[in-house]
């Protein structure tokens, strides 16, 4: 039985392997479109390691997804192994 978000698995290290996906499913269940959240998600990864970017910027018009991707690039950080006090997975 899922018991929801338990903060505990990330303070003990437990890796996370499925969040992205678990929220792409959410998503597309609830029959949105998430082409472009994971074409966004994917060049912000690429931006923090392959470019070794340390900040960018998500802008787009109300309503647009922003905070969906948001949601979606923290999951699929913590699932690469990235951590909560810095960009290093």
């Amino acid at each position: 039985m899922d018991t929801g978000f338990d903060i505990n698995r990330f303070k003990n290290g437990t890796p996370s392997t499925d969040q992205y996906e678990r929220q792409l499913k959410r998503l597309t269940d609830a029959n949105k479109e998430v082409v472009c959240i994971e074409a966004a998600v994917r060049e912000a990864i690429r931006n923090i390691s392959e470019m070794d970017g340390r900040s960018f910027v998500i802008y787009g018009e109300p309503q647009s997804g922003k905070t969906e991707m948001m949601i979606c690039l923290t999951a699929k950080l913590l699932d690469t192994g990235y951590n909560f006090r810095g960009l290093s997975p």
